[in-house]
């Protein structure tokens, strides 16, 4: 039960941060954050690539390979534990946000979800509780909530 409350909570905080960002780009810079984003052929598609495509292709991109290539190199290093962490939760959310380039705006929004999918793969590999299938169901679930608000507003 503690897992589900933690992919809750994950969800609902990147859920009120992109709200919060959705704000910031209609009231200051003129809707950037919509502008310049991916124009889908039908809805059977933004779910089918949303939902279940880009959670999976991105999580093994951008935790499980890019955590593997993280450990591999700073295994060479006398770093701490939780140092090497960070690095990985910060390098793969560089990654992550410049694949989600549409324009800046997203791109701060995209790094920030990084910060929350890396966190929750350290964190559930730490739990020892499926952290592959624990982010892409976080991830899935996020894409769902933006495609949902995007199709009903």
């Amino acid at each position: 039960m503690k897992h589900l409350k933690f992919i809750a909570a994950v969800v609902v905080l990147n859920y009120l941060i992109a709200l919060l960002f959705s704000f910031v780009s209609h009231w200051f810079f003129d809707d950037t954050l919509v502008n310049n984003t991916i124009v889908w052929d039908s809805v059977a598609e933004q779910l089918i690539v949303g939902i279940l495509a880009a959670p999976l292709l991105e999580t093994l991109l951008f935790q499980v390979a890019a955590y593997k290539f993280c450990l591999y190199v700073m295994d060479q290093t006398v770093l701490p534990e939780r140092t090497k962490n960070i690095i990985f939760i910060l390098s793969s959310s560089v990654f992550f946000a410049a694949m989600h380039h549409y324009n800046w705006l997203y791109c701060i929004n995209a790094f920030l979800g990084g910060l929350s999918l890396n966190y929750s793969y350290i964190h559930f590999k730490k739990e020892k509780f499926h952290p592959f299938l624990s982010v892409v169901t976080i991830h899935s679930l996020y894409n769902m909530l933006m495609l949902l608000m995007k199709n009903l507003s």
